[in-house]
């Protein structure tokens, strides 16, 4: 079942949109009403059918370093059929 997103949700995909890429202004279009579900280190965001598609150059157009003590980390942004998809947290350790 569709939700909001949470506060940290928000702020990571607010981020990840705040870099000039291609596609990026259809992204941000559609975040302005982006939905999500599951929790956890990947969730699925949702889109209204009626949002402008974007044209981007991977499926993966953005991520973040997250450098962590012991760990290393990213942040991805998925976009499928130019539709915002999902938002992945990973990380590896020694």
């Amino acid at each position: 079942m569709p939700r909001l997103l949470n506060d940290r949700e928000s702020d990571i995909l607010a981020l990840l949109l705040s870099v000039d890429f291609p596609g990026v202004v259809e992204l941000r279009r559609q975040a302005e009403s982006v939905s999500a579900s599951r929790e956890g280190m990947i969730i699925d965001l949702w889109v209204s059918a009626d949002s402008p598609r974007a044209t981007v150059t991977s499926r993966t157009p953005v991520q973040a370093v997250v450098d962590g003590e012991g760990y290393d980390g990213g942040l991805l942004l998925f976009v499928d059929d130019g539709r915002l998809s999902a938002l992945e947290y990973w990380w590896v350790t020694e």
